[in-house]
């Protein structure tokens, strides 16, 4: 037993000898042809990428500078028309992300594929000596090997043998690790373009919603025939009929709010719902100041979270589609315009109203946190916000209006007992 570790020992010393160099100094040609090429096309995308952003930049002081009155309609088409402008550049800066993202995974693994044929050649050469040293049992290779001068000194000093045999398991473990750590840097890397192909499905649909928009402006100038004096006469009988509406809402959701059934109910609980969006609590649940002065029946059946036009909104958890609509095709600008209801397994509906756009259909089950639309300023509204409304669910219903199509109304329950 002894002399055949020791003719193991040896063999590994004249493997490490004669194949180390083989082992570190070997160049697959094609191989750094590739990486090389794949460097280049990496090093253009970055220019182009900062061309991009230099261009993001130039958009944002021009609509950081732009002042715009919320009641001039050319003005708003102007200031939509940069917006879009500013949109296109942003998508086209994470499809560029996007690709700079996958020429480094292409990289990657290209270095993973050398260092797994480093380790497949190393196994495959210790593989190939153990069978040796089954074949040629019978042949006393310790004396042939002793009797080359050069390996004389080194023979003798058996504590040198054993540590190379050390250092060469040593060496198949670093490529392992080098390996290993590479493999990280692709996880990381899938990871950030994940998170790129998100963001660009969402400059996408925001492209749609300023498309949209633009296209509305457009159609209410050639209904206004471009004149200004045409737009406030309009507005004003927008407001009339806002007015009509938002009665019409609260006497419905009055009688509503008396049917609620708080047994069928969860107890009140931070945390049962979440954020559909971050961001300023303009107007709480109830009676606020702005209910009191503007509200017929000075009553707010639902929080208002100011949100930049096209910001994704999440289901605040898991539930079923039960309604969505828009009232604006059956009244502009009035009530609810775009808006989406969500049924939950607690008895619980969650209605999020003012979108510019929705991504889900009727009956669609839809897990917590997924992207359900998009806010916008449809319906009534003072700026680009979302209206986000809890309700009993026994209560809720799809009720014609005598005014603007089919409108959700219910039993409507403080949306801040519930949220995180």
């Amino acid at each position: 037993m002894k002399n055949f570790k020791l003719k193991i020992a040896i063999f590994l010393f004249i493997l490490f000898s004669f194949s180390l160099p083989i082992f570190l100094f070997e160049k697959n040609v094609l191989a750094d042809n590739s990486l090389e090429e794949i460097k280049g096309k990496i090093e253009e995308r970055n220019k182009k990428l900062k061309e991009l952003e230099n261009q993001a930049e130039t958009f944002r002081q021009k609509l950081k500078s732009s002042r715009v009155f919320a009641q001039s309609l050319k003005k708003q088409l102007e200031k939509d028309t940069l917006y879009q402008k500013s949109l296109k550049n942003s998508l086209l800066i994470t499809q560029e992300r996007i690709s700079i993202l996958e020429l480094e995974i292409e990289k990657i693994n290209l270095e993973i594929n050398k260092l797994e044929e480093k380790i497949e050649k190393k196994k495959e050469r210790i593989k190939e000596i153990i069978e040796r040293l089954y074949e040629n049992d019978q042949i006393n290779l310790l004396e042939i090997l002793l009797s080359q001068k050069n390996l004389t000194g080194i023979l003798n000093e058996s504590q040198n043998l054993v540590s190379l045999e050390n250092s060469l398991n040593e060496e198949l473990e670093e490529i392992k690790e080098q390996k290993k750590e590479i493999s990280q840097r692709k996880e990381n890397l899938q990871a950030k373009k994940d998170e790129e192909k998100i963001a660009t499905d969402n400059y996408q649909a925001k492209l749609q919603v300023a498309e949209q928009e633009i296209k509305n402006r457009k159609e209410l100038l050639k209904r206004t025939k471009s004149k200004e004096k045409n737009y406030q006469l309009l507005l004003k009988k927008i407001e009339k009929e806002r007015i009509a509406i938002a009665r019409e809402i609260d006497e419905l959701e009055e009688e509503l709010r008396k049917k609620i059934n708080l047994k069928a109910l969860p107890e009140p609980f931070k945390g049962i719902l979440d954020w559909p969006a971050r961001g300023e609590l303009t107007q709480g649940y109830g009676r606020t100041a702005f209910a009191l002065k503007h509200y017929h029946s000075r009553f707010h059946n639902g929080i208002d979270i100011a949100l930049n036009i096209g910001t994704p909104l999440k289901a605040a958890a898991k539930g079923k589609v039960i309604a969505l609509g828009d009232q604006d095709r059956y009244c502009w600008h009035g009530a609810y315009g775009k808006f989406v209801a969500l049924k939950h397994p607690n008895n619980l509906v969650t209605l999020y109203a003012h979108l510019s756009l929705i991504k889900v259909k009727i009956g669609q089950e839809v897990k917590r946190g997924e992207v359900i639309g998009y806010s916008g300023n449809t319906g009534y509204s003072t700026g680009p916000h979302l209206h986000f409304g809890v309700y009993d669910a026994s209560t809720f219903l799809i009720k014609e209006s005598k005014f603007c199509g089919p409108m959700p109304v219910g039993g409507s329950l403080n949306p801040l007992d519930y949220l995180k």
